[in-house]
């Protein structure tokens, strides 16, 4: 059975007892759930929470704050995504032609006010039901295509910063990312680790099992990783078989015990495709910032990366001078023990397993 959609809602925002009585009678008939104030602070309190009413009928006198008042605290606020209305559509309600004869210059003042903040529409008082009718199908009608527009703006930006077959961030993201986390490392003094994940001998598992199968290991391997990491860990897909975790607030030793407990519980457990359960092997690169380059820091767990590869795969190493080319070991050497912090004893020793 068809459930009928909840009822819009209304904010009235009026100080005259009798006319915001029969605005609420007259909405509330019409099916609408009306929220409605007499003090302006009150309305704008009710209209700048999350789930604030998408229209709002506000007399432009409202005492605490008014009509303009208003709008130019909800414009101020930032957007949020959430794919609402950036701010609710505003009817100012100005006072009736023989009310504003007694003072025609203040009240056209207010009523340029109340546009020029984000007011989108003017009502004379006493309201009359066929043109308030007229007025709230324009603005559900403008609603929808503002809606409509948002919700196109940030399906774009979010192809433009995540991986399409994964849902991931991408690379370019994901250096973005990177820099903005350094940052937050060099304010607050903060560890910072990276860890940057190869899929072993994936090439051959997509000759061996084709593409779709591949895609779909990708697939299961984001979705994993979800899983085991904090929600304010930050994962993306930085190659065709490449991950990288940027892991805030854990230093070296925690990135490599997160690294084993990937490495033993998240890859060995085999990767479903339509023919059959595949194992796949994975090797991993770990290093911490120090609030250093992003650049520097991302070359050496490329460099761990790479020492893992060759010592067999499905291995982890850590990033340390000793993995550098002899030429620049020592500079290399010599930089690294500067920027270390006190934990850098041992840090380049390899884990149990692999001694």
């Amino acid at each position: 059975m068809p459930v009928d959609p909840p009822p819009r809602k209304i904010l009235i925002g009026e100080s005259n007892a009798f006319d915001r009585t029969c605005l609420k009678q007259l909405l509330t008939g019409w099916g609408y759930a009306v929220e409605a104030f007499a003090d302006g602070q009150d309305a704008l309190s009710r209209l700048s929470s999350s789930d604030a009413p998408e229209i709002a009928l506000l007399e432009l006198d409202l005492p605490g704050a008014d009509c303009a008042e208003i709008c130019r605290s909800l414009r101020s606020r930032p957007y949020d995504h959430s794919g609402r209305s950036f701010q609710p559509w505003i009817i100012a309600l100005s006072p009736s032609h023989a009310n504003a004869s007694k003072s025609p210059g203040t009240t056209e003042s207010k009523i340029g006010a109340a546009l020029r903040e984000g007011a989108s529409d003017v009502l004379t008082k006493p309201v009359q039901e066929a043109e308030l009718r007229l007025r709230l199908h324009a603005a559900r009608c403008a609603q929808t295509m503002q809606d409509g527009l948002r919700r196109s703006i940030d399906d774009f930006r979010s192809q433009a910063s995540h991986d399409p077959l994964t849902g991931l961030w991408n690379r370019e993201a994901l250096l973005a990312l990177l820099w903005q986390e350094t940052g937050r490392a060099q304010r607050t003094g903060a560890p910072l680790a990276l860890i940057l994940i190869d899929l072993d001998y994936f090439t051959q598992c997509n000759l061996e099992s084709g593409y779709k199968a591949g895609d779909g290991i990708l697939r299961q391997m984001a979705t994993r990783l979800r899983q085991e990491l904090r929600n304010y860990d930050i994962v993306g897909r930085s190659g065709e078989d490449e991950f990288l975790i940027l892991l805030p607030g854990c230093n070296l030793a925690n990135a490599v015990a997160m690294a084993e407990r990937l490495r033993t519980d998240v890859m060995h457990v085999p990767f479903q495709t339509k023919n059959a359960a595949i194992r796949v092997g994975a090797s991993f690169g770990v290093t911490q910032s120090r609030g250093r380059s992003p650049l520097l820091v991302l070359r050496e767990a490329e460099t761990a990366l790479a020492a893992a590869k060759r010592s067999g795969r499905d291995r982890i190493r850590r990033f340390g001078p000793e993995l550098l080319p002899r030429d620049t070991a020592s500079s290399e050497l010599a930089r690294f023990r500067a920027a270390s912090l006190p934990e850098r004893a041992g840090a380049t020793d390899l884990l149990p397993s692999e001694r």
